[in-house]
């Protein structure tokens, strides 16, 4: 009897189905990763949703991304079974992707903002509804106890497809986006496309296994199930006269098996584990919104590679895969020997490492606010003065305030009182200047400054005549913002401006106003001798 139970587990071969559904996840988590680590910047920089709202978004989405697994499992055991439930919702996935692709597309003309949003609820919809079900149809593919081993390793697999497909996708959409397209220095139409092509190839893969799975039908709705064994538990106490039972579960035994009441008795218990589970996931998604959003505001530089804002979060499924090998073989052996060895004490070090990640993420922004530009508030005016001339100019303003404005360069007073617009007296010493028209060594005026406004001045060979409302604010993709201001006589069609990183040009624009122009890289240095050349001629 023992032989014949040894040849028929020897005869149980891996099941060929589970090639099938490891490469579906992988292609579905590549899929949702890959376009969640773009889209907080595409709500800023596209659809110009503030910091906060941007955040909002994202984290709105987050939570439906793991409100819908209940309803996904609840169909799924009740209906339609895991075949189904997966491939139906997984279509709607599918649209969803390449409806918020279509929607980053400018030339299509779709309304981008609600069309985002209507495509976001729906991968909402997709990815949580199969969440709860394909890592249980995986395990519905092998028969137990007698390929217990294979399950282990199937699960194990599993997850590092999870893992690999979110560190390729985090890596590469990143760059996608930062591709030029439409006119436009990013294109995130592209980098929501790329995660839709895998998410439709996601599921091409699963239809084909089809044949080799073992589809297991419906057994009732277990949530629901667990839900009618607590109320009538909580009935039967409430109505019970002085009758009392071990357990307040136990007034549920008149109608439900003790197996099942053991059974919720043990869940309940487990759950108590979960009450800090959400707290944590609050902070830990913070990567994909706020921490991002921290990264615009760096340059982003690790040697000489340079790492995008939203491609900081690939280090968090880099880590993951390189820690399980490490953990077994170095560290979990380690701390073994000095007495951690229980899964709880090893989840509280995890926590307090978790929560010091968070310490050093808020003296970071401590330290970038010494960076971020002074904003024009009420009350309060800003000027700027920039010299166009090769030359200082010695300047007062208001008969108080004495400077030097070298040449090729500028200066700005951050805090003007100011209620309305308000004039200014200056006087301009161009004795150093003999360029200037009529040789005017001594000029006299009034400029203005507008209360909560950035008002810059521009110095030419007139004098100081020509003013504009100036952009102070920071970009919100981390890309430097370059304005040309041009000194000419007569009109210029345009002016090729070429911007150089060492020896290679990096950015060719032509530009006919001074509106600031986005760079499409970071630049380490732009020397003036090199691409002054390139301006129109002064006379």
């Amino acid at each position: 009897m023992v032989v014949e139970k040894a040849k028929k587990t020897e005869q149980l071969k891996y099941p060929k189905s589970i090639f099938f559904i490891v490469s579906n996840e992988f292609c579905e988590r590549f899929s949702f990763y890959g376009m969640r680590t773009v889209l907080t910047l595409y709500l800023r920089t596209q659809l110009l949703f503030s910091d906060n709202m941007s955040t909002v978004i994202y984290h709105v989405f987050t939570m439906l991304v793991y409100f819908f697994p209940v309803f996904g499992a609840m169909l799924a055991d009740s209906l339609l079974g895991k075949f189904r439930t997966i491939l139906y919702l997984s279509i709607i996935y599918a649209l969803g992707q390449l409806l918020l692709s279509f929607s980053a597309a400018p030339p299509l003309g779709i309304p981008a903002v609600e069309f985002s949003m209507l495509g976001l609820v729906l991968i909402a919809v997709g990815t949580g509804g199969i969440k709860p079900c394909v890592a249980a149809f995986g395990g519905d593919q092998f028969v137990l106890p007698q390929q217990e081993r294979y399950l282990s390793t199937f699960f194990s697999l599993f997850y590092f497809s999870i893992n690999f497909g979110s560190l390729i996708s985090t890596f590469l959409t990143p760059v996608l986006r930062s591709v030029s397209c439409f006119n436009e220095t990013s294109c995130y139409s592209l980098a929501f496309l790329v995660p839709a092509v895998l998410m439709t190839l996601s599921i091409v893969i699963f239809f084909c296994g089809k044949p080799m799975y073992k589809i297991v039908k419906p057994k009732g709705n277990v949530v629901l199930n667990v839900s009618k064994c607590i109320s009538h538990a909580i009935c039967n106490r409430i109505t019970s006269k002085g009758e009392k039972r071990e357990h307040w579960l136990d007034y549920a035994d008149d109608k439900y098996e003790k197996s099942q009441i053991d059974d919720i008795k043990a869940a309940l218990q487990v759950m108590v584990l979960f009450i800090p589970i959400p707290i944590f996931w609050a902070l830990f998604d913070q990567q994909g919104s706020r921490w991002t959003i921290q990264a615009t505001r760096m340059d982003g530089e690790i040697g000489n590679f340079l790492l995008q804002a939203d491609q900081m979060q690939v280090f968090n499924p880099l880590l993951v895969l390189a820690f399980i090998p490490l953990f077994e073989t170095c560290i979990y052996p380690l701390m073994a020997k000095v007495g951690l060895r229980t899964p709880l004490k090893k989840l509280t070090i995890g926590g307090l490492l978790a929560a010091l990640s968070f310490v050093v993420s808020a003296l970071v922004e401590l330290r970038l606010e010494s960076t971020y530009p002074v904003m024009p508030s009420e009350g309060v005016a800003q000027l700027r003065l920039f010299n166009t001339l090769d030359c200082p100019i010695n300047m007062t303003i208001n008969e108080k305030t004495v400077f030097t404005l070298e040449g090729m360069n500028m200066v700005q007073k951050t805090h003007i009182d100011a209620h309305g617009i308000r004039e200014l007296n200056y006087t301009a010493n161009f004795s150093n200047c003999p360029m200037v028209q009529n040789n005017r060594v001594l000029a006299k005026g009034r400029i203005s400054v507008t209360e909560a406004e950035a008002t810059s001045w521009v110095i030419t060979q007139k004098g100081l005549s020509h003013s504009y409302t100036d952009s102070v604010e920071k970009s919100k993709s981390g890309n430097p913002l370059i304005r040309g201001l041009i000194s000419a006589n007569s009109p210029i069609p345009f002016v090729p401006l070429e911007l150089i990183k060492g020896d290679t040009v990096v950015l060719r624009l032509n530009i006919s106003s001074s509106d600031p122009i986005e760079a499409a890289k970071k630049l380490n240095e732009i020397k003036p001798d090199r691409f002054m050349n390139s301006f129109y001629s002064p006379d």
